[in-house]
This record gives structure tokens, C-alpha cells and sequence, in this order.
């Protein structure tokens, strides 16, 4: 399917976290209702990480909440934007798709909701849709 690198890191509150994909098919990440679905499984997929991830250290996360994605431009492209609630920690992360790539940044706070610095870190994803 595909190659991720992912790179996270934290700090006593927080977590950020970078995440990109090759070797995707462009027939998956160009089409809507392929991307559509390709979303919704990382989308699970990533929910299940964090609560696990959570479980793990010892925190009793509970159900991952979370309100309905919404469609932002980041560049040229339309960007998935998740909001999302384990526990105590609030977060948010972006996932775009585009020629075969994949990218995500998320960021969340163990001690609340998010402050200016994870939306300045979410702001940080740019990207341009390649030149046909």
C-alpha cells in the first residue's frame, strides 16, 4: 500500500506529531470517494492509536469523541480536519492526499483544549497541488 515516516514528539502537556506516505496510488489519493474512505481508515486507525497509546502509560482514556471532519484549504488542496477528545486530551489533527502522497500533522494537550501554539503547529502544513 504505501510507506509511512512518522515523526512525534512531546513535552510534559503536549504532543505533536508529522506523518507522511509514499507510495500510495494516485488512483486512491486523486479520486473523492477513494480518498473519502482512505480518510475514514486513518482516521480509525489513528484513534485507536492514541487511545491505546494512552492506555499503555496507564490512563484510563475512554471513548475517542469526536465531532463530524470538516473540509479547510491548506494551499491548493482541500484538507480533512478532525477535532477530537480521549480522555482529558483535546486535539486536532489534518490529513491531505494528492499524486500518490499522503501528509498529517497533528497536535494535542493532556491538560485541555488546545492553545495558540497547536493551532500555529496545525497552520504549519503547506502545501501546493502539483502542476498538471
Amino acid at each position: 500500500m504505501g510507506t509511512s515516516h512518522t515523526y512525534i514528539t512531546r513535552t510534559q502537556t503536549d504532543l505533536y506529531l508529522v506523518s507522511y506516505l509514499t507510495g500510495l496510488s494516485p488512483a486512491v489519493t486523486d479520486d473523492p470517494q477513494a480518498r473519502a474512505a482512505l480518510y475514514e481508515n486513518f482516521w480509525q486507525d489513528f484513534a485507536k492509536g492514541i487511545k491505546a497509546g494512552l492506555e499503555r502509560r496507564g490512563v484510563k482514556a475512554g471513548e475517542v469523541v469526536a465531532p463530524a471532519a470538516r473540509k479547510v484549504k491548506v494551499g491548493d488542496l482541500e484538507v480533512q480536519e478532525q477535532e477530537f477528545v480521549v480522555g482529558s486530551m483535546h486535539g486536532t489533527y489534518r490529513v491531505v492526499t494528492s499524486g500518490g502522497y499522503g501528509y498529517a500533522v497533528a497536535s494535542a494537550s493532556f491538560t485541555g483544549p488546545a492553545g495558540d501554539e497547536h493551532k500555529s503547529f496545525l497552520k504549519s502544513l503547506s502545501l501546493r497541488a502539483p502542476q498538471r
